[in-house]
């Protein structure tokens, strides 16, 4: 019953304020008229009472025009603050501009940024692509280098470019993994005669240490200091080598070992050439004379067990000249020993070498296996006047040896025995000399040596005496002969089929061929190259 009472009640609340509201305007509002202003629109009634009041809305503002009401058409707000701009414009100064589409009055402005300025060029603007700024000097390109085969031991080489923008500007920088780790030295000369130790000098290679020194396989002592290797003499071997039993084939040579020495930039290498003696003064040869006698008497020790009949030397020598040595006196028979070994003339001369009067040969009275290369023997002769013999080299039998690239002068003055370079039995092998050969004897030939090897020998004997008993040869001898002058062998060289050529003379370090209008002139010693 209360509830209805309330529902009752608030209805007839309702309809008496519905009345007070008709009385206070005195009639139905109509809002026909859409009015507006700056901020809003509504609709109003002709008694002023307003409707339906909103703000503006809707269009766009530009930056020349206000947005205009979707609802009113009335243009309201501000102008936009952002124009439709074209493209940037370079100025010419390092600055762009562009222009409002809707107001060419609008511009805006800025300086030209961004890109590299290179040597040739200035840099070129993100913005508007036109150069400003000024070129940079050192702001090159390089891309193509090329390596200058300059590295060093344990250095690395460089390597160049030219800049890329045509400026002619070069760079140069270090190319890696080209530094030389292993060099080699020309040989190495070391004589025992003349110095207690062999010094090696590699300061060049600015080496701060040496780790090892080897020679021939072997590793040796050494000190190491200012840039010099000194290794002790006694350690060097001569590096001579006689070659199979006693037989024509038998020859002594040279091996020249080699020498590394490793450093902590890489390996030095280096052949040695040890030598038992230098020789370049009178002093220095009968040094040699003399220890050959001691070493290598005649009937001494003989090594390895070979027929002593066949007169094998206790010890074998490694010799060169290094300058032209003239004798003053005679070598005496009882000064002269048995040699083996390999002797270098290296073009010098051994002048004046002479036997004492009675003796048998001018130099050694026996040979084993021995090598004489690049030396001249300039007037050598035998006196012999009261003996049997006069042997250039060598009186006992079985001298074997090899005279390679030799000018021989030898004048045997014996009246009565044998005359030769060597004696009965020996086995020679001569090849690219001269002999020139002068006897007093008149039963023996020019040459006393049995089946001898010549290949490019000529021999100049004293008015060619007894050629007409042959001259005992090697049947695998080529371009020998003996003629009785000089100008009986130029004949031969340029007789219109010539029986022997310059072969083994010409471009040889040692001699002077001379050819004229085709004609061989003149076949001379040259000496030192």
């Amino acid at each position: 019953m209360k509830k209805t009472l309330l529902k009752i009640l608030v209805l007839i609340m309702s309809i008496s304020m519905l009345l007070t509201l008709a009385v206070g305007c005195g009639h139905t509002h109509d809002y026909k008229e859409l009015k507006k202003d700056g901020a809003e629109h509504w609709y109003e009634c002709t008694c002023g009472e307003k409707d339906g009041v909103e703000a503006h809305k809707g269009g766009t503002a530009t930056c020349i025009a206000k947005a205009v009401c979707d609802v009113c058409g009335e243009a309201y707000g501000d102008l936009a603050t952002e124009h439709p701009y074209g493209a940037w414009t370079s100025n010419g100064d390092g600055t762009h501009t562009r222009v409002c589409g809707n107001d060419a009055t609008h511009t805006e402005t800025a300086d030209c940024a961004g890109g590299t300025a290179t040597c040739t060029a200035k840099a070129v603007c993100e913005t508007c692509s036109a150069e400003h700024g000024e070129v940079n000097a050192e702001n090159h390109s390089y891309t193509n280098y090329v390596y200058n085969n300059d590295a060093k031991f344990g250095v690395n080489g460089t390597e160049t470019a030219t800049c890329d923008n045509g400026c002619g500007a070069t760079d140069t920088r270090e190319k890696a993994d080209t530094a030389i780790t292993e060099v080699s030295l020309t040989k190495v000369d070391y004589a025992k005669n003349r110095a207690l130790a062999l010094t090696i000098d590699i300061s060049s290679y600015e080496v701060a240490e040496i780790q090892n020194v080897v020679i021939g396989g072997e590793a040796i002592n050494f000190t190491y200091e200012n840039g010099i290797v000194t290794l002790a003499n006694e350690v060097l071997p001569n590096g001579v080598v006689v070659e199979g039993p006693k037989s024509g084939s038998n020859k002594a040579s040279l091996v020249v070992p080699e020498l590394l020495i490793v450093t902590n930039k890489g390996s030095i290498k280096a052949p040695v050439n040890v030598a038992d003696y230098a020789i370049g003064t009178e002093a220095e040869f009968l040094a040699w004379v003399a220890d050959v006698k001691t070493n290598c008497a005649v009937n001494g020790t003989l090594a390895d067990g070979f027929d002593t009949s066949k007169r094998r030397a206790a010890k074998n020598y490694n010799v060169y000249f290094t300058d032209d040595v003239t004798l003053t006196s005679s070598i005496t028979d009882t000064d002269k020993g048995f040699i083996e070994g390999y002797i270098d003339g290296r073009g010098y001369s051994l002048i004046n070498l002479r036997g004492a009067d009675g003796g048998y040969s001018a130099l050694f009275r026996g040979i084993g296996a021995v090598t004489f290369e690049n030396l001249a023997f300039i007037n050598a002769s035998q006196p012999s006047a009261s003996g049997t013999y006069g042997y250039l080299i060598g009186q006992y039998s079985y001298c074997i040896g090899v005279m390679n690239n030799c000018y021989v002068e030898f004048n045997s003055e014996s009246t009565s025995g044998q005359s030769g370079i060597t004696n009965v039995s020996s086995q020679w092998q001569i090849s690219n000399s001269i002999l020139k050969l002068d006897y007093a004897c008149t039963t023996t030939a020019a040459y006393r040596t049995d089946a001898p090897l010549f290949t490019n020998v000529f021999t100049i004997s004293s008015e060619g005496r007894y050629i007409t008993k042959g001259i005992e040869h090697n049947a695998d001898s080529s371009n020998h002969a003996m003629y009785k002058t000089v100008e009986e062998l130029y004949e031969a060289l340029n007789a219109e089929e010539p029986t022997v050529t310059t072969a083994g003379f010409v471009d040889n370090p040692y001699w002077t061929v001379t050819v004229e209008d085709g004609q061989v002139k003149s076949i001379a010693w040259k000496g030192v190259a």
